[in-house]
């Protein structure tokens, strides 16, 4: 399990924090899309995560193992 810093403890303590995942794709092309599970834009490092995107991490995570993800990741 990864340790935090006290001072990412104490906000994450105080319950008021949501958290999200944000996923960014850099095509081939050089194309950058952005998603992510929030329910607004979330915007950084010069990156849009569109919300609504159909993505949920599980299922990211879930992905990485199947024979067509691995496909996918030699193709590009």
């Amino acid at each position: 399990m990864k340790s935090l810093s006290p001072a990412l403890q104490a906000h994450l303590d105080d319950g008021t924090t949501t958290l999200s995942w944000c996923w960014r794709i850099t095509r081939v092309d050089g194309v950058t899309l952005g998603f992510t599970d929030h329910d607004a834009v979330l915007t950084f490092d010069g990156t849009d995560f569109e919300p609504e995107s159909g993505f949920a991490a599980s299922e990211i995570r879930s992905a990485r193992t199947s024979p067509s993800m691995r496909r996918m990741r030699k193709a590009c």
